[in-house]
């Protein structure tokens, strides 16, 4: 059973979301460069696991430096993209 997604629209990730945004409907080519888009969608994906609390910036509490990303959850996902960085 799939986890929910409280930071998806309509179960889709919002990388999916962008990356159809951002496609040609007729050619199926980009509509930027690809170098720009593998940015945002990271991006996109690194704000859906900051929704689902999963991820946040280092605070002064925190081990390591302030301001650096750490995993608060490591708890699974439910989904294949999401969890990568979880190795599974």
């Amino acid at each position: 059973m799939p986890i929910p997604r409280r930071g998806s629209v309509a179960g889709m990730l919002l990388a999916e979301d962008l990356l159809l945004l951002v496609t040609d409907d007729t050619s199926g080519r980009l509509s930027a460069p690809a170098v720009q888009v593998d940015a945002v969608l990271g991006g996109a994906n690194l704000v859906e696991l900051t929704l689902l609390n999963k991820v946040d910036l280092s605070g002064e509490g925190d081990q390591g430096k302030p301001g650096r990303i750490i995993i608060r959850d490591p708890s699974p996902v439910g989904d294949e993209v999401l969890s990568r960085p979880w190795g599974s």
